[in-house]
């Protein structure tokens, strides 16, 4: 029986090195890929967190969530009402005071200067845009 105990918890820490190997190849090449896309964004879907030219920063749930679609749609436009419904899965019923909020939000983690977007923009009457280039 000791020998089974021994065993498990070998495999448990190979196992769990095995995971954290995997999860830092993926972001690295995750990141390569970016690059080669000529985006200096990278999600790491496991911590939350965005790589923006090689630094990393960390995003609460919602502003991943946010930030992880416009990744997939880059320039593409989305109205409040829109990112309401694909991201909480239900109609804003006309308020998107908390789309406003968690993009301000993720503008001051991401944008050199959230004043003057260059990545995350609201362009009026289409709606929100992300530009992976900073246009």
């Amino acid at each position: 029986m000791e020998s089974i105990q021994r065993y498990w918890k070998r495999t448990d820490r190979s196992y769990l090195l095995l995971c954290i190997l995997s999860s830092t190849f993926a972001v690295l090449a995750l990141a390569s890929w970016a690059a080669k896309q000529g985006s200096g964004f990278a999600l790491d879907a496991d911590s939350h967190n965005v790589l923006r030219d090689g630094e990393s920063i960390h995003l609460a749930d919602m502003e991943y969530r946010i930030l992880s679609l416009f990744v997939r749609h880059p320039n593409t436009f989305f109205t409040a009402n829109e990112l309401y419904q694909k991201i909480w899965g239900k109609e804003s019923l006309g308020d998107v005071r908390t789309v406003q909020v968690h993009i301000h939000n993720l503008r001051s983690k991401i944008e050199p200067d959230p004043g003057k977007p260059v990545y995350l923009k609201n362009v009026w009457g289409k709606g929100y845009v992300f530009q992976p280039e900073g246009e």
